[in-house]
């Protein structure tokens, strides 16, 4: 999934909202498209709230993009600038 492209990628994504199962969330957050991972967690935060992600899915998610990629000055740039606009309620 690191070189995924975003179909691929979108088709992962579709398989966990199906079965909640939280080990594809693993793979997800491998990506390195900042733009998919980006979008990614965009998309947590509104499916979260459309209640499509368990509570605990979504801090999994958040924390598996900071452990890998802190290193990508774009995902890690976009967490610090949006950490109001991401951070649970």
């Amino acid at each position: 999934m690191m070189q995924a492209n975003k179909t691929t990628w979108n088709k992962l994504r579709d398989t966990y909202f199906i079965n909640h199962d939280e080990n594809i969330l693993d793979y997800l957050t491998c990506s390195e498209d900042p733009d998919i991972l980006i979008n990614f967690i965009n998309t947590s935060v509104s499916n979260e709230i459309n209640n499509h992600l368990q509570n605990n899915h979504y801090y999994n998610i958040i924390q598996n993009i900071i452990q890998e990629h802190s290193d990508n000055d774009a995902v890690l740039n976009y967490i610090l600038i949006n950490l109001e606009k991401i951070s649970p309620r």
